[in-house]
């Protein structure tokens, strides 16, 4: 029938939510939920087929909350930068953020920044070409980086400090020069050997 029974003895009707239906078809998954009931908050709901024998009797459901138990997963540190990142699914809605944000249906990464048409282009670009971006963003001094999850079912979007990014780009700097003088240590080790050999065997020959 559809009747689930919460921890408080609440009981709500979900036979008309997508996954029910596909749990009594025999099929487990999880879904992206933005108006759970009773609380009409966003749930990521795990499901699964409970069977008696051979017959589906029902569905076992788990929620986990975003704002509770996945926020804190999505806090990202670089070079101690903290980074906000926005959860999103393949159409562009964000259900999941280390950002205290109410997330609905109609809540599109682009809506974050409705104000400045390029950087919608870039992320519109980056849902239809699939690429994982990175790309400054001059009016807050942030670069946003955008990367598919697996099997394309959602990406990231991290926006991070500007400092963030200088900072990897001073350790790239660092790597680099330390990376020249040991190919200048090589090369005049081998020019050593090459010269030692060299006069060696002009000696034997004289």
């Amino acid at each position: 029938k559809g009747n689930f029974e919460g921890k408080l003895g609440t009981v709500i009707n979900v036979s008309e939510r997508e996954y029910f239906q596909n749990a009594m078809k025999g099929n487990s998954g999880m879904e992206v939920v933005f108006d759970a009931k009773p609380s009409e908050e966003t749930f990521l709901v795990l499901y699964a087929p409970v069977y008696e024998g051979r017959q589906i009797r029902g569905v076992l459901i788990g929620g986990i909350s975003p704002k509770e138990q996945l926020a804190p997963l999505l806090d990202r540190n670089y070079y101690e930068e903290n980074a906000v990142s926005y959860w999103c699914l393949p159409n562009g809605r964000i259900w999941a953020s280390n950002r205290d944000i109410i997330t609905t249906e109609e809540t599109l990464v682009t809506d974050l920044f409705k104000e400045e048409p390029g950087t919608v282009t870039e992320i519109e670009n980056f849902m239809k070409d699939g690429d994982s971006v990175a790309f400054a963003h001059k009016e807050t001094d942030t670069v946003l980086a955008l990367h598919w999850l697996s099997d394309n079912k959602g990406f990231l979007l991290q926006v991070f400090p500007d400092a963030a990014a200088n900072a990897q780009m001073e350790s790239a700097n660092r790597t680099g020069k330390f990376l020249e003088v040991v190919m200048l240590a090589i090369f005049a080790m081998a020019v050593f050997c090459v010269g030692f050999f060299y006069v060696r065997e002009l000696t034997d020959v004289n």
